[in-house]
């Protein structure tokens, strides 16, 4: 019997920028026999023809996270891509949360994440904050489109970022969502737990280096 050689590669492309997408990236993108993700992030990646693509809609994770396992064990080299990096917000929690749920022979296939740069570490070396250091209290990224996060969580994360008086109190990142269009402006309304000191916010897009 010839041995099934399918995989999957989770792969964080970075916030953008084609020199900020590592070496190690474009190593497993250059294995990959199929390309899966949202379709802005499939259009980034630089493929041949042989190389198909599987596009799809921004919330439908879980169902581009079975597709990736069903093609990796038909043999299948499956790149599922994500913005930035795919393990903040990314496709690597769908991939397994997939595999988890799934059969149970779904749990022998092969899988590897890449990391990337996220939008967040490119955002904050734009903008000379650091994510660390005694007064950055562990910052409490948050998104402004994952819709499989509840709206109540999102709130509640968001206002536990700006009672952390970090110098990023709350770093929200992400592609604006069509169904949730009304956060992209929450970083920049009145922090909702007011700190004794001002606290600096701002609003970055596209931080590309």
């Amino acid at each position: 019997m010839t041995e099934n050689r399918g995989r999957i590669l989770v792969i964080g492309l970075g916030p953008g920028a084609l020199a900020q997408r590592t070496p190690q990236a474009d190593a497993a993108l250059a294995q990959a026999t199929d390309l899966i993700g949202y379709a802005p992030y499939v259009a980034r990646v630089q493929a041949g023809p042989e190389v198909i693509r599987h596009a799809s809609d921004n919330r439908v994770e879980l169902d581009r996270a079975r597709h990736a396992v069903e093609l990796a064990l038909a043999g299948r080299v499956v790149a599922v891509v994500s913005g930035g990096d795919a393990g903040v917000f990314g496709m690597a929690s769908a991939v397994f949360e997939a595999i988890d749920h799934g059969p149970a022979a779904w749990r022998g296939v092969e899988v590897t994440v890449i990391p990337g740069i996220s939008a967040v570490l490119a955002a904050a070396a734009r903008l000379g904050a650091p994510l660390g250091g005694i007064s950055a209290s562990f910052p409490c990224p948050t998104t402004s489109s994952h819709v499989r996060s509840s709206i109540a969580g999102w709130r509640r994360r968001h206002r536990q970022g700006w009672s952390s008086r970090s110098i990023i109190p709350a770093p929200a990142h992400g592609p604006i969502s069509l169904a949730r269009h009304w956060t992209c402006c929450a970083p920049s309304c009145p922090p909702p737990c007011r700190s004794p000191s001002p606290v600096p916010s701002a609003g970055p897009m596209n931080a590309l280096s």
